[in-house]
């Protein structure tokens, strides 16, 4: 029987080429908007803030991304350590 949060780990990483997806769109969202932050320092205050509101949810887009990866990875060492156990159990 799965634990709470083993089940939440498998339920993130049940999609990892979503994750990747979500991790990659995040990543160049997130490089867009610091690209417009340092070039918008110059210029009008509206575009500097703007970015400021950009980085944020692509920043977290990404996170949540790589979340999603890690607990793929993490799963899967889950499901394999829980047949090692079956398998060299001495009961």
């Amino acid at each position: 029987m799965y634990k709470r949060w083993q089940l939440w780990i498998i339920r993130l990483g049940s999609e990892p080429d979503k994750s990747w997806r979500r991790f990659f769109i995040g990543l160049v969202a997130f490089w867009i908007a610091a690209g417009l932050t340092w070039f918008s320092v110059d210029y009008q205050v509206f575009w500097f803030y703007l970015s400021i509101i950009l980085l944020i949810p692509s920043f977290l887009y990404a996170v949540y991304g790589y979340i999603g990866i890690f607990s793929n990875r993490f799963g899967r060492l889950i499901e394999q350590s829980e047949k090692y156990n079956k398998t060299f159990s001495k009961d």
